[in-house]
């Protein structure tokens, strides 16, 4: 596997077992990079199709936690009511609990017809042929469900990137998996950069949270207390700067991710955890001057962001 690429999870669940496949695009096509199945017990088999799903859906992440531990991925499912992981408050006991173990992953759900999901289905099935699926919920967060091209494919987008005021366009590229199966990248456009997958504004939303400055401030902001009585040392990396644009910040509403406008454009904040991935990806791609790597980054903010430019630039060893 390339661990510079992302990997799909296609996972599903019948009355007797669970199965997964973990792929990955390799030199143009979709490669199996490993499977797994499990057997369910009397009691399992006896839990609702929610449920199996779901435990499905668990054990093969936690499964292929080596490859998704870190990154974002993306979950393949033919059972709606999975797309409710997402959500802050489950009413399942069994959901809310896996959820929890769940939630140091960064990934999105995305939702295919039964009849495109015979690699799992088959993994699930081991003891007889590939039968006519069950019937999945149609009863969740069917307005967050948009067809694409014919009407056997529907994809589900994820609750932080839907509102009052979701993106205007989605750009969707088609990857084959197999002859009747295959995932779609989703690219979020109008909203910062205009190539910025939605699995990455997940990313960044939570590494925005994990900072200790940033995660702070999000919570200082919410709560409408003033710069100065932010309870961080000005000697704290980025601090300073926070409290002098204090009235530029703001919390994106579909996303939850702090923001700074600059008038004529809004940008994330982009924690430092991050900065280095980035940089490399926008110098990277062509290996431009400081305006170039600048305007590919136009699309976020940091502190320190101006002179952190010129410093990479200027000491990239490919443009010596």
């Amino acid at each position: 596997p390339d661990f510079r690429e992302p990997f799909c999870v296609i996972c599903d669940a019948s009355a007797h077992a669970v199965g997964a496949a973990l792929m990955q695009k390799i030199g143009g096509k979709q490669k199996i990079i490993a499977v797994f199945s499990k057997t369910l017990t009397e009691t399992q088999s006896r839990w609702s199709a929610t449920e199996r799903e779901g435990y499905g859906c668990l054990l093969a992440i936690e499964k292929f936690s080596y490859y998704l531990m870190g990154r974002g991925f993306l979950v393949l499912t033919d059972h709606k009511a999975l797309c409710a992981l997402d959500r802050k408050i489950i009413a399942n006991d069994k959901l809310s609990r896996w959820q929890a173990r769940l939630r140091k992953y960064s990934f999105t759900v995305q939702y295919i017809k039964g009849a495109q999901n015979n690699l799992a289905d088959m993994l699930s099935r081991p003891w007889a042929k590939i039968r006519e699926k069950e019937k999945p919920s149609e009863d969740l967060a069917g307005e967050f469900y948009i067809p694409v091209g014919d009407k056997n494919l529907v994809i589900y987008i994820p609750s932080w990137c839907c509102g009052d005021k979701f993106p205007r366009k989605m750009l969707l590229e088609r990857t084959d998996i197999a002859a009747e199966l295959f995932v779609l990248k989703s690219t979020i456009t109008d909203v910062w950069a205009p190539n910025m997958p939605i699995v990455e504004l997940r990313i960044i939303e939570c590494a925005q949270t994990e900072d200790q400055v940033i995660g702070r401030v999000k919570n200082f902001i919410e709560k409408g207390t003033e710069p100065e009585k932010w309870t961080i040392p000005d000697s704290v990396y980025g601090v300073k700067r926070y409290k002098r644009f204090a009235k530029f910040l703001g919390i994106h509403a579909e996303s939850g991710c702090l923001t700074i406008n600059w008038g004529k454009r809004t940008c994330l904040v982009l924690p430092k955890s991050l900065v280095l991935k980035y940089l490399q990806s926008a110098h990277g791609n062509g290996h431009g001057g400081v305006d170039r790597t600048a305007q590919l980054l136009s699309w976020c903010w940091w502190p320190d962001m101006a002179e952190n430019l010129r410093e990479f630039v200027a000491t990239c060893e490919r443009c010596l």
